[in-house]
Order: structure tokens, then sequence, then C-alpha cells
């Protein structure tokens, strides 16, 4: 859609992107679909040109619109250049 910086990716936003795809438990009850996912090929710190993939998704049929929505509403562009901040807040173990 774009290019620039991602100077970040909120992980909720991917989370939510992958369950329109049926990949979260919904109210429903319905089990998420072990088939759908996401693969993220632009993480933050990565400079991206305009018509770069961001992400790849897996999905069954379902949700793509709606999880493409959610993922663009889950970046934040730095136009400045190359993004600030660590890429790795904290280690855990």
């Amino acid at each position: 859609p774009r290019g620039g910086t991602v100077s970040h990716l909120d992980a909720l936003g991917v989370g939510l992107a992958v369950a329109e795809l049926g990949g979260g438990r919904g109210g429903d009850g319905e089990a998420p679909h072990p088939g759908v996912g996401a693969w993220i090929e632009a993480e933050a710190g990565t400079l991206v040109l305009t018509g770069d993939p961001l992400v790849r998704f897996r999905h069954a049929g379902r949700g793509l619109d709606e999880a493409k929505a959610r993922y663009l509403a889950a970046i934040t562009w730095d136009d400045e250049g190359a993004a600030s901040g660590p890429r790795v807040v904290e280690r855990c173990g």
C-alpha cells in the first residue's frame, strides 16, 4: 500500500487480523481453524518500498479483506527514516 519504515507492529492488531480469518476463539464457541495464519514479511525496523509484501496470509476462504484492514491498522510507519528504539524490548527465560 505504501513505502516507508515499519516502526511498530501492534501484536494485538496482528492477532485480531488472524482472528478475522478464523484463527481465534469467537463468541460462537467454535475452535480456531488450524490452517490459517499470518507470516510477517516486514517486521519493525524494515524499510519497505511501495508494493513490497508486508504480510502473507494463509486463509480458509473467509475474512481476508477484514484481516488485511486490521493488519494495516496495526502498522505504525516512520516517514523520517529508520525506526527508532530497540527491536527487542525484553527477553524472557
